[in-house]
Parts: C-alpha cells; structure tokens; sequence
C-alpha cells in the first residue's frame, strides 16, 4: 500500500491527511482538522478524532489505504493504544481509555500509535529539516517540550549513551524546577506578564510581533530565552554528538529573534553541531505516522510469513520422516 493516515492530536487540534509513501507528502492535499481543547470530556474529544477519520476515509477507497498512524502525546501505553496521562490537565479525561478499540468504531483499517514527538521527528526525517542525517535531536517548543533523538530513522531511548529516559527532556530538572517550565509558551507569557503587569499578552505571537516592533524588552525576553536553552541543551549535545538539532514547535515560527543568538553561543563553545528549523511544521506528525504504521505493518506481515514458512517446513519434514 502507498496510502496512509496520518493523525495526529495535540493539546489544540486533531489533524489528519492522507499520505503518499512513494513521495513522503500529503496526497492531494488531502486534509481534515477540528479544534480541540486537551481539558474536554472524553465523549467530545473521541467524537473530534472520530470525525476527523471518517472525513479523510471518506476521500479515498478503502481498498487503497493501508493503515492509520495516530501520533499521541504520552504516557500512553502505545503498542495497546490505552491512554495513561495522569496528573495534569491535557487529555486527563481520557485517562486509561482504549482508544485504539474507539477507533475501531468507525475504521476497519489497522491502527499503530507513536509517539507525537517522536512522530514529528520522523516526519522531519523522511521529508524535512533531518533529512539524511545520520544522528539528530529534534525538540518541539510550544505548550511544552518534546524531544526525540534519532539515528538514521531508528528512534533511540536511554540504552543509548547520551539519552535520558524515554528520549523525555521535559522532566529534566533545570534551574529551580524542570525543563518544560522554561522552554514552553507558558514561560514566555508568564515571565513577560510578571514584568509588564500592564501589557499583557496572551501568547509568544504578541511578544515577537513586539520584537519585530523594536520593542528592546521583548526582544531580551528571546536573548534570555536563547540563553537558557543553550545552557540546558549544552550536555546533550556534547555526550549525544547529533550532526542536527532541529527545532520545531510553534515558538520556532519566531525564530528571527533568538536561532541566530543560539547559533552564536554554540559556537562559541566550540560545538559543530547545524542547528535548523523544522521544514514541515505540523505536517510532521501526518507524514512520520503514517511511514512509522507502514514499517510496523509491514514487519508484522514479514514475521507471520516467515512464521508460516517455518511451520510449513517443519510440517513438511515431519511428514517426509513418516
């Protein structure tokens, strides 16, 4: 099969689309997109990535798709698709829910989830900005942090030296808490609304369109920011070694303000490592799911045929000794 879909469901929306393997981009733009809020019930947000699917299937024969990839942001119990977010707002209510039997409701069509940062990572792998690297770090900045490190197309854990657990370097402690306080959107809006209680904003847009404004406070706001990530990242890429890190996310839509500064500082530490933005944006995860379902699937056959060919050999000599 050349066709899947790819899903992904972040903390704002449900976005699908029907890829092309042969050419690693959205079939005939083939797309569909409902907003979502990561505090819903459990019915409306089952609802939204239902209608999402049925949409897309909807655009193309059945015969021709070979899978459904669903990026999902975790913990999630991915081989069963059961969600185990816990503790924090985002998709709480969906918390021990099988998604992938939800799924089932409304696609016949096999189901694999991955991931959503490591579907991200891929996508930019196979179509973006790590295309034919080697080793790479890609980090997604926007409601927190994603991270996953990869060589060549194999998403690496912590067995690899280097690599904290999971690939997560949001829980890693930084300054008086974690990463995911500092390299957030919420760490620009909150750190900007407790210096200028009388020009707040809402989002990281509002602070850059000040910087392209001139304004010299939202533009120390992206020096600060730049600062700290290149004293947070420094470690990983001294023991990791990545020939790119790649930085996507929606704060990476404002990377006038701070890529160059970060590009500076780490040359000055004497670090080669290529720093780059994501080419794909949100159509990473689409293209990084879908690729990620055709390779699993197709493992799983290769494994029942060779599991089949066996027994038929043993079967076969069982019977030529009779």
């Amino acid at each position: 099969m050349k066709y899947y879909l790819g899903i992904d469901i972040g903390g704002t929306h449900i976005k699908g689309g029907i890829v092309n393997l042969l050419t690693n981009d959205i079939h005939q733009n083939i797309l569909s997109h409902e907003e979502l809020n990561a505090t819903d019930s459990t019915s409306s947000i089952i609802t939204k990535v239902r209608k999402v699917i049925t949409d897309i299937q909807a655009c193309m024969p059945l015969s021709k798709l070979g899978g459904i990839g669903i990026a999902m942001p975790g913990p999630c119990d991915y081989a069963k698709g059961i969600v185990a977010i816990y503790g924090v707002p985002k998709f709480q209510s969906l918390f021990g829910l099988n998604l992938k039997e939800e799924i089932k409701k409304v696609s016949d069509l096999n189901t694999v989830f991955i991931n959503d940062a490591s579907a991200y990572a891929l996508g930019e792998y196979y179509a973006g900005a790590a295309k034919d690297t080697s080793r790479s770090i890609i980090v997604t900045i926007g409601t927190g942090l994603g991270s996953t490190f990869l060589e060549n197309d194999t998403v690496l854990n912590e067995l690899t030296e280097g690599i904290p657990e999971h690939g997560y370097l949001y829980n890693i402690p930084y300054r008086d808490g974690m990463a995911d306080d500092f390299f957030s959107t919420r760490w620009f809006v909150n750190t900007w609304n407790m210096l200028f209680p009388d020009k707040k904003v809402t989002g990281v847009k509002e602070i850059a369109l000040r910087a392209s404004n001139g304004d010299n406070n939202a533009q120390s706001l992206f020096e600060n920011f730049a600062s700290n990530f290149v004293e947070f990242i420094t470690p990983f890429l001294l023991n990791f070694k990545p020939e790119k890190l790649i930085i996507g996310g929606n704060i990476a839509k404002a990377s006038d303000f701070f890529l160059d500064n970060i590009q500076f500082q780490l040359k000055k530490l004497n670090l080669i490592t290529k720093i780059d933005i994501c080419k794909l944006w949100d159509m990473s995860p689409l293209i990084g799911s879908a690729i990620y379902t055709s390779n699993i699937l197709e493992n799983m056959e290769n494994t029942k045929e060779k599991r089949h060919t066996q027994q038929f050999i043993v079967r076969g000599s069982i019977q030529n000794v009779a």
